[in-house]
């Protein structure tokens, strides 16, 4: 069965790698808990600067909330609620489509990019 068009977008726009769908689903599966990264890190047996990093583009995208000192959480909204949800559902029961999902789109490299520009602005000039 194929992905929906609003799903395989949201997935292509936010999504740049594995180890961030399951940061995503850690935080979403208990939107209420304050994680750590070194808890991340410990969980995902990876390193800090990769906790880091996902974070970075999960906050980027305002899919978490949070900082360091206080730790993260899921940020709650329905505008991208549900399809968090079928994404920690499809990533589940489909891993591989997920992960081909992930790296199919011609935007991810430059989203990617982006996510890491200074300054944080979205004006291009």
């Amino acid at each position: 069965m194929p992905f929906s068009d609003e799903f395989r977008d949201f997935v292509r726009e936010n999504i740049f790698s594995v180890e961030q769908i399951q940061v995503l689903a850690i935080l979403s599966e208990q939107p209420d808990r304050r994680w750590f990264p070194e808890e991340l890190r410990a969980r995902l047996s990876t390193s800090r600067g990769s906790i880091s990093n996902r974070l970075a583009l999960l906050l980027r995208r305002a899919l978490v909330m949070g900082n360091e000192r206080e730790g993260y959480r899921y940020r709650p909204d329905p505008a991208h609620d549900a399809l968090v949800n079928e994404l920690r559902r499809q990533f589940i029961e489909r891993p591989t489509s997920v992960i081909a999902l992930v790296f199919s789109g011609p935007s991810a490299l430059e989203s990617f990019s982006d996510a890491f520009r200074i300054g944080g602005g979205d004006d291009p000039g």
